[in-house]
């Protein structure tokens, strides 16, 4: 590992992810929640390394912190979270943004909320369609119910629907492959060592 100029302010739960050659982080905790974003250009010099990080303040709303982070088509996406810097709130409240000429992303603007708040879950997108799965429910307690909503063309979400498959599981780590959707570890009471995938392709 190489050190990176560092973020502005030291944080946890920060929501990140990559496009188009920069790195981007929204909200996160310090001693108080944030409502930033922040982004830096990748392989500045050619070895990988990063850029400086410039701020914006992106109007997500609410400080925000243990939220989904994900970008598709153009749009960058925010779903639920924590916004009391101690686990005892959840949010249900969506939000997209697209990237602006700066690199940066655009104010965001709210769309379809979930069906139920929870933060510290998995987000997911695959095949034109957004997955909200898992997480904890405002004062910690485990979520299993999933959700998921269509990605419209601009940028809005339609309506979200219920899956009938279910993950007890909060605070994992979440990526797709190939149509498939995988929870690697967390927690539901005790650590977990369990990977788990579902199918979404069809």
């Amino acid at each position: 590992w190489y050190n990176a100029p560092n973020l502005s302010a030291a944080r946890t739960d920060v929501g990140a992810t990559s496009y188009n050659g920069y790195i981007y982080g929204v909200g996160g905790y310090t001693t108080s929640v944030q409502t930033t974003s922040q982004f830096a250009a990748v392989n500045n010099g050619g070895v990988g390394n990063l850029s400086s990080w410039s701020s914006k303040n992106t109007g997500i709303g609410s400080t925000l912190y243990s939220h989904g982070f994900a970008y598709s088509r153009g749009y960058f996406y925010l779903t639920g979270g924590d916004t009391s810097g101690g686990g005892a709130a959840a949010t249900a409240n969506t939000y997209y943004g697209s990237i602006a000429n700066d690199g940066s992303i655009s104010s965001w603007t709210s769309t379809s909320a979930l069906g139920t708040a929870r933060h510290s879950h998995g987000t997911y997108i695959s095949d034109g369609y957004i997955y909200v799965v898992g997480g904890a429910a405002a004062g910690g307690s485990t979520i299993s119910s999933v959700e998921y909503a269509a990605i419209n063309s601009n940028g809005t979400l339609g309506s979200w629907s219920t899956a009938t498959a279910t993950l007890n599981m909060k605070q994992f780590a979440s990526t797709t492959y190939n149509g498939y959707l995988y929870a690697l570890g967390g927690t539901n009471g005790s650590l977990s060592t369990t990977v788990s995938y579902a199918n979404v392709s069809g």
